[in-house]
Protein backbone atom coordinates (compact mmCIF):
# COMPACT_ATOMS: atom_id res chain seq x y z
CA UNK A 1 0.00 0.00 0.00
CA UNK A 2 1.28 3.52 -0.88
CA UNK A 3 2.09 6.28 1.83
CA UNK A 4 0.11 8.73 1.92
CA UNK A 5 1.75 12.35 0.99
CA UNK A 6 0.09 15.39 2.94
CA UNK A 7 -0.28 18.34 1.09
CA UNK A 8 2.06 20.96 2.08
CA UNK A 9 0.20 23.93 3.43
CA UNK A 10 2.56 26.54 2.35
CA UNK A 11 1.67 26.04 -1.03
CA UNK A 12 -2.16 26.61 -0.30
CA UNK A 13 -2.54 29.80 -3.17
CA UNK A 14 -2.06 26.53 -5.74
CA UNK A 15 -5.56 25.38 -4.91
CA UNK A 16 -6.56 28.72 -5.93
CA UNK A 17 -4.80 29.08 -8.96
CA UNK A 18 -7.30 29.97 -11.92
CA UNK A 19 -4.98 27.42 -13.53
CA UNK A 20 -6.40 25.25 -11.68
CA UNK A 21 -10.07 25.91 -13.24
CA UNK A 22 -8.81 25.21 -16.09
CA UNK A 23 -8.03 21.49 -15.87
CA UNK A 24 -10.26 20.74 -13.04
CA UNK A 25 -13.39 22.94 -13.16
CA UNK A 26 -15.50 22.64 -10.18
CA UNK A 27 -19.14 23.08 -12.15
CA UNK A 28 -17.00 19.71 -14.65
CA UNK A 29 -16.45 18.20 -11.34
CA UNK A 30 -19.66 18.78 -9.62
CA UNK A 31 -21.50 17.68 -13.06
CA UNK A 32 -20.45 14.19 -11.51
CA UNK A 33 -22.75 14.01 -8.79
CA UNK A 34 -26.82 14.56 -9.59
CA UNK A 35 -28.02 16.93 -7.21
CA UNK A 36 -31.45 18.34 -6.19
CA UNK A 37 -30.32 20.97 -3.52
CA UNK A 38 -31.22 19.49 -0.54
CA UNK A 39 -28.62 16.76 0.28
CA UNK A 40 -25.62 16.25 2.87
CA UNK A 41 -22.59 15.82 0.97
CA UNK A 42 -18.73 15.68 2.40
CA UNK A 43 -16.03 17.22 1.07
CA UNK A 44 -12.97 15.10 2.16
CA UNK A 45 -9.29 17.12 1.83
CA UNK A 46 -11.61 20.67 1.91
CA UNK A 47 -8.39 22.60 2.05
CA UNK A 48 -9.21 26.34 1.22
CA UNK A 49 -12.93 25.60 0.65
CA UNK A 50 -13.03 26.52 -3.14
CA UNK A 51 -15.10 23.22 -3.76
CA UNK A 52 -16.91 23.65 -0.35
CA UNK A 53 -18.50 26.97 -1.76
CA UNK A 54 -19.44 25.76 -4.87
CA UNK A 55 -21.07 22.25 -3.45
CA UNK A 56 -23.04 24.64 -1.16
CA UNK A 57 -24.16 26.85 -3.43
CA UNK A 58 -25.65 23.88 -5.64
CA UNK A 59 -27.12 22.95 -2.22
CA UNK A 60 -29.46 25.89 -0.62
CA UNK A 61 -31.15 23.21 1.06
CA UNK A 62 -28.79 20.99 1.83
CA UNK A 63 -25.85 20.71 4.08
CA UNK A 64 -21.55 20.39 3.07
CA UNK A 65 -19.41 18.60 6.23
CA UNK A 66 -15.75 19.94 4.71
CA UNK A 67 -13.43 18.09 6.28
CA UNK A 68 -10.15 18.77 7.10
CA UNK A 69 -7.23 17.79 8.82
CA UNK A 70 -4.30 20.22 8.78
CA UNK A 71 -5.46 22.89 11.23
CA UNK A 72 -3.76 25.77 9.02
CA UNK A 73 -5.87 24.40 6.26
CA UNK A 74 -9.08 24.61 7.95
CA UNK A 75 -8.20 28.20 9.27
CA UNK A 76 -8.57 29.14 5.64
CA UNK A 77 -11.34 27.14 5.21
CA UNK A 78 -13.22 28.51 7.92
CA UNK A 79 -12.21 32.23 6.72
CA UNK A 80 -13.66 31.63 3.32
CA UNK A 81 -16.67 29.74 4.50
CA UNK A 82 -17.35 32.30 7.12
CA UNK A 83 -21.03 33.51 6.73
CA UNK A 84 -22.59 30.49 4.71
CA UNK A 85 -25.03 28.66 7.12
CA UNK A 86 -25.17 25.35 5.10
CA UNK A 87 -21.32 24.44 5.46
CA UNK A 88 -20.29 22.34 9.27
CA UNK A 89 -16.40 21.46 9.09
CA UNK A 90 -14.85 19.18 10.49
CA UNK A 91 -11.34 19.40 11.52
CA UNK A 92 -9.76 16.32 11.79
CA UNK A 93 -8.43 12.99 9.56
CA UNK A 94 -11.63 11.60 7.97
CA UNK A 95 -11.25 8.16 9.19
CA UNK A 96 -11.76 10.28 12.58
CA UNK A 97 -15.54 10.96 10.99
CA UNK A 98 -18.66 10.19 13.53
CA UNK A 99 -22.16 11.73 11.89
CA UNK A 100 -23.79 10.61 14.83
CA UNK A 101 -26.42 8.26 12.76
CA UNK A 102 -26.86 10.82 10.62
CA UNK A 103 -26.05 9.63 7.02
CA UNK A 104 -24.75 11.78 4.52
CA UNK A 105 -26.30 11.52 0.74
CA UNK A 106 -23.07 12.01 -1.08
CA UNK A 107 -19.28 12.60 -0.77
CA UNK A 108 -16.14 13.88 -2.86
CA UNK A 109 -12.73 13.83 -2.28
CA UNK A 110 -11.07 15.70 -4.87
CA UNK A 111 -6.94 15.46 -5.49
CA UNK A 112 -7.41 13.89 -1.73
CA UNK A 113 -7.45 10.03 -2.25
CA UNK A 114 -3.30 9.88 -2.32
CA UNK A 115 -3.02 12.19 0.70
CA UNK A 116 -4.99 9.59 3.27
CA UNK A 117 -4.74 6.26 4.76
CA UNK A 118 -7.00 4.72 2.32
CA UNK A 119 -8.12 1.61 4.00
CA UNK A 120 -9.67 3.76 7.10
CA UNK A 121 -10.82 6.44 5.26
CA UNK A 122 -12.79 4.23 2.71
CA UNK A 123 -14.40 2.41 5.91
CA UNK A 124 -15.64 5.52 7.23
CA UNK A 125 -17.13 7.21 4.58
CA UNK A 126 -18.93 3.60 3.99
CA UNK A 127 -20.33 4.51 7.57
CA UNK A 128 -20.92 7.92 6.51
CA UNK A 129 -23.02 7.62 3.33
CA UNK A 130 -26.68 6.35 3.41
CA UNK A 131 -28.06 3.65 1.31
CA UNK A 132 -27.89 4.63 -2.49
CA UNK A 133 -25.38 7.36 -1.74
CA UNK A 134 -22.69 8.36 -4.08
CA UNK A 135 -18.57 8.73 -3.66
CA UNK A 136 -17.01 10.74 -6.07
CA UNK A 137 -12.98 10.30 -5.96
CA UNK A 138 -11.13 12.32 -8.30
CA UNK A 139 -7.47 12.44 -7.96
CA UNK A 140 -4.38 12.91 -9.80
CA UNK A 141 -3.42 9.81 -11.86
CA UNK A 142 0.10 7.95 -12.08
CA UNK A 143 1.55 7.92 -15.55
CA UNK A 144 0.30 11.05 -17.11
CA UNK A 145 2.28 13.43 -18.34
CA UNK A 146 2.01 16.67 -16.42
CA UNK A 147 4.05 19.73 -15.37
CA UNK A 148 1.71 20.27 -12.32
CA UNK A 149 0.49 18.32 -9.46
CA UNK A 150 1.90 16.10 -7.08
CA UNK A 151 5.63 14.16 -8.07
CA UNK A 152 5.02 11.17 -10.53
CA UNK A 153 5.75 8.72 -7.30
CA UNK A 154 4.40 6.01 -5.76
CA UNK A 155 1.99 7.47 -3.71
CA UNK A 156 -0.47 8.14 -6.71
CA UNK A 157 -2.97 5.36 -8.13
CA UNK A 158 -3.81 4.78 -11.72
CA UNK A 159 -7.64 4.75 -12.15
CA UNK A 160 -7.51 0.76 -12.13
CA UNK A 161 -5.76 0.35 -8.56
CA UNK A 162 -7.91 3.19 -7.19
CA UNK A 163 -10.95 1.46 -8.61
CA UNK A 164 -9.39 -2.01 -6.89
CA UNK A 165 -9.15 -0.16 -3.36
CA UNK A 166 -12.50 1.42 -3.58
CA UNK A 167 -13.70 -2.15 -4.21
CA UNK A 168 -11.69 -3.73 -1.32
CA UNK A 169 -13.20 -1.11 1.06
CA UNK A 170 -17.02 -2.06 0.26
CA UNK A 171 -17.88 0.42 -2.66
CA UNK A 172 -19.12 -1.00 -6.32
CA UNK A 173 -17.55 1.09 -8.72
CA UNK A 174 -20.60 2.31 -11.54
CA UNK A 175 -18.08 4.71 -13.06
CA UNK A 176 -14.53 5.33 -14.79
CA UNK A 177 -14.04 8.56 -16.58
CA UNK A 178 -10.32 9.01 -17.58
CA UNK A 179 -10.91 11.89 -20.42
CA UNK A 180 -12.75 14.28 -18.98
CA UNK A 181 -9.54 15.77 -17.07
CA UNK A 182 -6.41 16.02 -18.19
CA UNK A 183 -4.27 14.79 -15.57
CA UNK A 184 -6.94 13.42 -13.14
CA UNK A 185 -9.08 10.29 -13.32
CA UNK A 186 -12.97 10.22 -11.85
CA UNK A 187 -14.26 7.41 -10.48
CA UNK A 188 -18.06 7.53 -9.08
CA UNK A 189 -19.21 4.45 -6.37
CA UNK A 190 -21.38 3.28 -3.99
CA UNK A 191 -21.32 1.78 -0.77
CA UNK A 192 -22.82 -2.23 -1.18
CA UNK A 193 -23.82 -4.32 1.80
CA UNK A 194 -25.32 -1.55 3.68
CA UNK A 195 -28.53 -2.24 5.51
CA UNK A 196 -31.66 0.10 4.52
CA UNK A 197 -32.13 2.68 6.80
Amino acid sequence: MAEPQRFDPSKAEVLDSPDRQRFLPDQTVLSLLPLRGQEVVIDVGAGTGRLTVALAQRLPAGRVIAVEASSEMARLLRQRVDGLENVEIFEGDVAELDLGGRLADGAVAVSVLHELAVGPALAALGRALREGALLLVIDWERGRDREVGPPDGHHLYTAEEASKLLEEAGFAVERVEKALFPYHYALVGRPVGRPAS
